[in-house]
């Protein structure tokens, strides 16, 4: 029985990709918050993967220009108002004196417009220990996530990639095409790309959000495995990115007053 067998079994059936349900990797609390833990869903096939939080980051990026840069005299007049402001000539002409250090850009033109966001991202170091089972406490999560980041490629020509482009095309003219018969086209031809990972993080903060995998690294200070070969102890740091912008709809208000006492 090989290890994705065996994480197969230990994990067993997942009834909704929106229920996060039994896990690989982390069983149960360990007696602590369980609030301390992140449980990542792969949303195609249901399996999650459930970890201890050792630190993380979030980053949000909201993207702001200046609409009105070039718009001021300054710019329209640039070599008269490079002469006028650094007082060059002055000695000869002695109204330019009283130009020196002067400037025709308005505040108006230091106006900042919302232009976009980018795709929040969230760094984190996660702790996989056995316990009991290094196989389904650390090594077949690991695994899955490495899964979970990697694409489906198939081994085929541009010829019958392209061929199989121009199936679909004219299946998708013709409006009666059913959806069997485009994955009857597509079936075995083409590749999948990296999965949409729905994320639990403390469970709150984001609603609807979906993530992907960017970068995933496995440190090693101490190697600690069993006597079968497996890993009783890895961390694993990743780097997620949301697949849109968070909105303020995926915003998350806190409920309930909660205990400071309640964090430990």
């Amino acid at each position: 029985m090989g290890i994705f067998d065996t994480a197969e079994s230990a994990l067993g059936t997942v009834n909704s990709v929106l229920n996060f349900g039994s896990a690989l990797g982390v069983q149960g609390n360990m007696g602590l918050n369980p609030h301390l833990f992140v449980t990542l869903q792969d949303k195609v096939s249901g399996t999650s993967v459930k970890a201890r939080i050792i630190s993380y980051s979030i980053s949000n990026q909201a993207e702001w220009a200046n609409k009105f840069e070039g718009t001021d005299g300054d710019s329209k007049v640039p070599i008269l108002s490079a002469i006028l402001q650094s007082g060059m000539y002055s000695d000869k002409l002695d109204v330019l004196e009283a130009l020196n250090s002067k400037t025709l850009i308005t505040k108006a033109q230091s106006i900042q417009v919302w232009s976009g966001l980018q795709p929040q991202n969230i760094s984190m170091e996660l702790e996989f220990r056995a316990f009991s089972d290094p196989v389904t406490e650390v090594e077949a999560p690991i695994q899955e996530l490495l899964k979970m980041m990697s694409p489906v490629l198939k081994n085929t020509s541009l010829d019958m990639a392209m061929s199989t482009f121009e199936a679909v095309k004219g299946l998708l003219k013709n409006k009666g095409a059913t959806a069997k018969q485009v994955h009857a086209a597509t079936d075995g031809k083409l590749g999948e790309t990296p999965s949409k990972i729905a994320v639990s993080l403390f469970g709150k903060r984001f609603s609807g959000a979906t993530y992907r995998i960017e970068s995933m690294e496995e440190s090693v200070d101490e190697v600690r495995i069993d006597s079968s070969g497996n890993r009783i102890y890895q961390v694993v740091s990743l780097s997620l990115g949301s697949s849109e912008g968070i909105t303020k709809s995926d915003v998350i208000s806190p409920s309930g007053a909660g205990s400071i006492m309640s964090m430990f």
